[in-house]
């Protein structure tokens, strides 16, 4: 399992993954475990992005990037 500091968003092909995984209506906690991260990650960048309908990977992407400004 990679570890990552609070706070920093995903980078973009994980959130890629994600956003895919979402739109197939695959589980938060089947998601985390392709990422090869905590499960508890999913949702939290779910919410960092607005929620499942808004999270797509560019969205999210430059999101992220604004937010690291």
């Amino acid at each position: 399992m990679v570890c990552v500091a609070h706070g920093k968003p995903l980078p973009f092909d994980e959130r890629d993954i994600m956003s895919r995984g979402i739109a197939r209506e695959v589980s938060h906690r089947c998601i985390a475990a392709e990422l090869g991260r905590h499960p508890s990650v999913i949702p939290r960048e779910i919410a960092r992005n607005g929620g499942n309908e808004l999270l797509r990977a560019p969205n999210a992407f430059g999101v992220g990037v604004g937010a690291s400004r």
